[in-house]
């Protein structure tokens, strides 16, 4: 685009079509220590929880189940002391964490089939469809339930990514004539209006939702002719910043960026875009990131294992998630708080037997703590919470919460 921050700015006060406005909502604030906020936990999507409530690697191995609910959750959040679930039916829930009893219905809406969840500051945002699936939109509600704005996506829209909302944006992609590949666009729109900042085609397809830091977000492609690349964009104007060579989902801490992919588990410096390091990219595809204090965690699925780096690139350890099985598929990001690597995997025999469960390894060392058995293989996509004391895993089966016996 090659705009100028400033011309960039003048345009953003400029009320673009596609947004509905029903009042105004707060910008969307910086994650809480106690909260999950958003997929993949903040904007940097590092699936790091700061504060477990009680729940580390000297008692993961007493996790137990504490309640379960049967419904499609398709989305969940945990703010204020309350666990948010979205279900498909357009219904946004408040429940108490510790015994899943429901607090309040605070979203009601059944001309809308819901996607996605976030709660940042007081405002619930989703993403869903109409009724019929044939019109897209991310929304914005109060916490009163009462609709903020709605923004339509554009029309032949068949495919969403997850969303990221931080520095007052959330910026969402869209794939539409998928007939052949998709047609991939990155949306931002302003989390108190509504109105588009600003889009920009994506130039190839892309699978990961972007991460948000300072002014800058960060989005992965994959590129005809091109192969991988993760584009950095101004996030008020839009801009280019720089592209490199990087596959998988980039995720941010700390003054660095990473990246998983063919070239193995990567840092790159956030401002320009220049390699630090690339390690492990020889063995198999590098997927699944998740960032803690000390230590960037990572998947490899050929190699059906999970492995952490130091910040500097050395390999801490790698453990085997295949647990015996023909075959270990991890179908969820990780994530990771109170010193424990949670790892969501779907186990597939030649005899025709499925089994889910999560698989836990301490964080600094790698060792095996324990398995939790759930419900599955859903047909959808599975979540990973890790809030409130509790580990939840959300599905378009249930919400199963698990927390330390006694």
């Amino acid at each position: 685009m090659g705009h100028s921050k400033l011309l960039a700015v003048l345009a953003a006060a400029v009320v673009l079509a596609g947004a509905v406005v029903l009042g105004t909502a707060a910008p969307a604030a910086a994650a809480k220590p106690s909260e999950w906020q958003q997929v993949n936990a903040d904007a940097g999507g590092t699936g790091y929880q700061p504060n477990t409530g009680g729940l580390h690697a000297g008692n993961a191995d007493r996790l137990g189940w504490s309640w379960a609910r049967e419904t499609a959750a398709v989305g969940a959040a945990v703010a204020g002391g309350a666990l948010y679930v979205a279900s498909t039916n357009g219904v946004v829930r408040r429940l108490d964490p510790i015994t899943g009893a429901t607090k309040a219905t605070v979203v009601n809406a059944p001309n809308r089939r819901f996607h996605q969840l976030a709660v940042v500051g007081a405002t619930i945002f989703v993403r869903g469809t109409d009724v019929a699936g044939t019109n897209s939109y991310v929304a914005a509600y109060r916490s009163d339930g009462g609709r903020r704005w709605e923004y339509r996506l554009p029309a032949g829209t068949q495919e969403t990514i997850d969303f990221t909302i931080g520095g007052g944006r959330l910026a969402v992609v869209t794939g539409t004539d998928c007939a052949g590949p998709c047609t991939y666009t990155l949306h931002v729109l302003r989390t108190d209006s509504g109105v588009r900042a600003w889009s920009e085609p994506v130039g190839g397809e892309a699978h990961y939702p972007p991460a948000i830091v300072g002014g800058t977000l960060y989005l992965w492609a994959w590129r005809s002719l091109v192969g991988s690349q993760t584009t950095a964009y101004d996030l008020l104007s839009g801009g280019i910043e720089w592209t490199v060579k990087a596959g998988s989902r980039p995720t941010t801490w700390s003054g660095a960026l990473y990246t998983g992919g063919p070239s193995g588990v990567c840092s790159w410096v956030p401002d320009t875009g220049a390699n630090r390091w690339c390690r492990d990219g020889a063995a198999s595809n590098t997927t699944n990131l998740a960032l803690g204090p000390a230590a960037i965690y990572s998947t490899q699925d050929e190699q059906q294992r999970v492995m952490a780096h130091s910040r500097t690139g050395t390999r801490r350890w790698v453990a085997s998630v295949a647990s015996g099985y023909d075959s270990a598929d991890v179908k969820a990001p990780l994530v990771t708080g109170g010193g424990v690597v949670y790892v969501y995997v779907e186990h597939f025999e030649v005899v025709d037997k499925e089994l889910a469960e999560v698989q836990m390894f301490r964080a600094d060392s790698g060792a095996f703590i324990g398995r939790l058995n759930v419900p599955g293989p859903p047909d959808g996509p599975v979540r990973l919470v890790l809030a409130a004391g509790h580990l939840f895993v959300l599905s378009d089966l249930r919400i199963d919460a698990f927390r330390p016996t006694t």
